[in-house]
């Protein structure tokens, strides 16, 4: 990768495992820190394109949501007794 430096080498490490993702860092040596923020975009547009190559894909987490019915209990008037 353009920016990076072989020696000394790349180091991943394992995270967390999350609910739906294991979470990854990746560290790399760089040439110059003023491209810090450039080199780690083209290294995760990297990522991400080798991770489409080998059809892998990243889910997204599904959600099932369950609204009970609910009651309907007359309202009383402001101040007076509930019915």
């Amino acid at each position: 990768m353009p920016g990076t430096l072989d020696k000394p080498s790349p180091d991943v490490y394992v995270l967390a495992f999350e609910e739906s993702a294991i979470g990854y860092e990746l560290r790399v040596w760089i040439e110059d820190m003023a491209q810090a923020t450039r080199i780690a975009s083209d290294l995760r547009a990297r990522i991400w394109e080798e991770l489409r190559k080998a059809d892998i894909r990243i889910p997204y987490p599904i959600r099932t949501l369950e609204r009970a019915p609910r009651r309907r209990e007359p309202v009383a008037p402001a101040g007076g007794p509930r019915p």
